[in-house]
This record gives structure tokens, C-alpha cells and sequence, in this order.
């Protein structure tokens, strides 16, 4: 197996794109389902949170030059303990 930092850092960028599309469709259905304007606006701004954390985390992962970096940037995240996944998205067999 080969390290591939620049490799991995792309392939989890794209997974986390997939999550937060994933996410938004599912905020958004939500949203439509609601009744109440209250509620209503509480759900839009906690993905407007949601989507703020996620930008940071992105951007944070595109900045990083190490994988600390990259495990500091995972945290609160679905993954954030999963240390085999995010090592498999930067190891290539060879």
C-alpha cells in the first residue's frame, strides 16, 4: 500500500460533498413538511450552522499539509472515529 496525501485529501472532499448534498435534500424535505413558521425557522438556521461547520471543515481539509490537520478538521463529523475509512481514502494498492 502507498500513501497518497493529495489523493486522499480529494476523495474525502468529494465524500463530504456527498454527505452535505445528501443532507440538504433532507433538511429541505423536512422543511416543506412543517407547519409551523416557528419550527420553520428553526430548522433553516440550524442548517445555516450545519452548512457554516461544513464550510470550515472543507476548507480547513483543502488547507491541510498534514493528516493530524486532517483528523483535527474531522472532528464532530460521522467519520471523525473512523480512522480505517479515512486512512483507506489515502492509501492506494500497489
Amino acid at each position: 500500500m502507498k500513501f497518497d496525501f493529495e489523493k486522499g485529501k480529494k476523495q474525502l472532499l468529494e465524500w463530504m460533498d456527498t454527505e452535505f448534498d445528501c443532507s440538504y435534500g433532507y433538511t429541505l424535505q423536512y422543511i416543506k413538511e412543517i407547519d409551523d413558521i416557528d419550527d420553520i425557522e428553526f430548522e433553516v438556521e440550524s442548517f445555516r450552522r450545519f452548512e457554516r461547520d461544513w464550510k470550515e471543515k472543507t476548507s480547513s481539509i483543502k488547507k491541510a499539509t498534514t493528516m493530524r490537520e486532517v483528523f483535527i478538521a474531522l472532528e464532530d463529523t460521522a467519520i471523525e472515529s473512523d480512522d480505517n475509512f479515512i486512512i483507506e481514502l489515502f492509501t492506494t494498492e500497489e
